[in-house]
């Protein structure tokens, strides 16, 4: 069975809600979902915020939508958000919202019931509809608008809310609200107290008078008690505490993060520079050629000539000596990424192997008097060396590197990288890149253990978006599972498509972090891609 067909087997069982228990059943028998698999190809049933994206009818409080931190009745102006909240749930808004009793009448009766001044409660009303009126373009707006115009006709979003006849004639004049397909208040819902959310009764008209499938339908709100009610019924309830969590439930996970990731490396293409965590900004080669090696489009780096040697800094020295040697790091990578002539990679290669210390271990700089050596600089050394059939000429790093895997000494970051991650990621790329025997007896199985060991394991930074695309694509390369760093990265996606700059390297003596949003999104979306075509062959396979 192709991959299409594969999807299209699940999107049937998916429409016979069959997917409740993980499980897809094929042509061999039941095969149980990884939540890998869920999250990658789009059919993710393990949270509310994935499961909306699989959703044709998304039901949101209109309120909410049209409410920003700076409304009057938000909270942080003279009108008492409590008081707000009272007026709303009295019976005698409701009945105002209903057209039984009069705007007078209303303002007169709560403000007695209330002891408020008969003049506040008439404010109150008089700053609902200027809301309406101001006609607000907010964020959750423009989100929904943004979210329709992609998805065309395999979604509509609905409004439903508690208002007055008024303030619904003013809705439906709203310049934003093309988005809605219709909009259903208390007061068209009927007479009586259950006719108004979080009423069942109301939600039940909704659906019966929209025709959705509560089981293809999403309601969002802020409103705990809505939610709750909703999803009583079936919906796909998501409470929303504060508008960024709906930016992220929107574009994470299932929303083409890969492709959302590509598109905001595009869009800073030629401005991807490092940054350091005194907040310096630094233009240096290495991060360049890692997000040339991971993307390959030579049109979002700002390098794209080969050269025999290179250098950290694209100029002067940074927060170190402004006469700056060139290292064997960048440059193992460079040479890798833009290969020049043979001729010069093997000279520079035979130059290499002159700068290595009293135990055989290949240094980072061509430079004598710094005879520095750092585990993750020699594995990216190796890399080249045996990717031109010349790893057997640096034996005693290769046995370095292995005894530092071993005992695991690089679970504090090494010299000059950060993390226990950049070690293993740059170590499974090694392996990725050449297939030596001796090479993967020494390292593989070694290697996977110690990947294991680091799965779904607290970083000191739980917002290290490098450090989990690391241990994803590592993990990837070597066929382990991660489902638990793959939702934790995808929930680290920013609205722009991209992900934040994590620290990759250091300076060596004053231990300065340097990180750069290019290469942490580079290698996420990397990763993700991978885990995609990871899952889709497991997917293929028990088909």
């Amino acid at each position: 069975m192709s991959y299409s067909g594969y999807a299209a087997k699940l999107a049937q069982v998916r429409r016979c809600n069959c997917l409740r228990d993980d499980a897809v059943r094929t042509d061999k028998g039941c095969h149980r979902l990884s939540k890998s698999e869920f999250l990658v190809s789009g059919f993710s049933d393990i949270s509310p915020m994935s499961a909306i994206l699989n959703c044709s009818t998304i039901i949101v409080d209109f309120r909410d939508a049209l409410s920003s931190p700076s409304h009057p009745l938000s909270g942080t102006s003279d009108v008492d958000s409590d008081l707000w909240l009272r007026i709303i749930s009295s019976p005698i808004w409701s009945q105002f919202e209903r057209g039984e009793i009069t705007r007078e009448q209303y303002c007169q009766t709560l403000g007695e019931k209330l002891s408020v001044d008969a003049t506040v409660i008439d404010q109150v009303f008089l700053k609902d509809m200027a809301l309406l009126e101001s006609r607000p373009e907010t964020r959750v707006l423009r989100l929904l608008g943004d979210l329709k115009s992609r998805l065309k006709d395999r979604l509509r979003i609905i409004g439903m809310v508690n208002l007055p006849k008024k303030a619904h004639e003013l809705f439906k004049s709203h310049s934003s609200t093309g988005i809605f397909s219709n909009v259903f208040t208390s007061a068209d819902a009927g007479t009586g107290t259950q006719t108004r959310t979080p009423r069942l009764a109301f939600f039940r008209h909704v659906l019966r008078t929209a025709a959705c499938d509560p089981r293809s339908t999403a309601f969002i709100d802020t409103n705990p008690d809505y939610v709750l009610a909703a999803r009583s019924l079936g919906l796909q309830g998501m409470l929303l505490n504060e508008h960024e969590v709906l930016y992220r439930a929107v574009y994470s996970p299932a929303c083409l993060p890969v492709t959302r990731g590509q598109r905001f490396l595009a869009a800073q293409a030629g401005r991807l520079d490092s940054i350091t965590n005194t907040g310096i900004e630094i233009k240096d080669n290495f991060a360049q050629l890692v997000i040339l090696d991971l993307t390959g489009d030579r049109t979002i780096s700002t390098i794209t000539e080969p050269r025999p040697k290179w250098n950290f800094f694209e100029g002067e020295g940074v927060l170190t000596t402004k006469i700056f040697p060139c290292d064997l790091d960048t440059t193992s990578i460079g040479l890798m990424v833009l290969e020049p002539a043979y001729e010069e990679i093997s000279r520079t290669m035979d130059e290499m192997l002159q700068y290595v210390d009293e135990d055989g271990i290949i240094q980072t700089y061509f430079d004598h008097d710094r005879n520095r050596i750092d585990p993750v600089v020699c594995v990216n050394v190796l890399t080249l060396f045996y990717t031109h059939n010349r790893g057997h000429e640096l034996a005693r790093t290769l046995h370095w590197v292995r005894d530092v895997l071993r005992y695991r000494a690089y679970l504090d970051g090494t010299r000059y990288y950060a993390t226990a991650e950049c070690f293993l990621y740059f170590l499974s790329r090694l392996l990725g890149t050449s297939d030596d025997a001796e090479l993967h007896a020494e390292l593989e199985a070694l290697l996977r253990a110690r990947l294991q060991e680091r799965v779904g394991t607290r970083l000191a930074d739980d917002e290290d978006a490098l450090a989990l695309a690391m241990r994803l694509s590592a993990c990837v390369s070597l066929g382990i599972d991660n489902d638990a760093d793959l939702k934790a990265l995808l929930a680290l996606q920013r609205e722009d498509g991209g992900w934040d700059a994590s620290w990759i390297y250091k300076y060596g003596s004053s231990g300065i972090m340097i990180g750069n949003r290019g290469v942490t999104t580079a290698l996420a979306v990397q990763a993700i891609g991978a885990t995609r075509k990871h899952c889709v062959g497991r997917l293929v396979a028990v088909s």
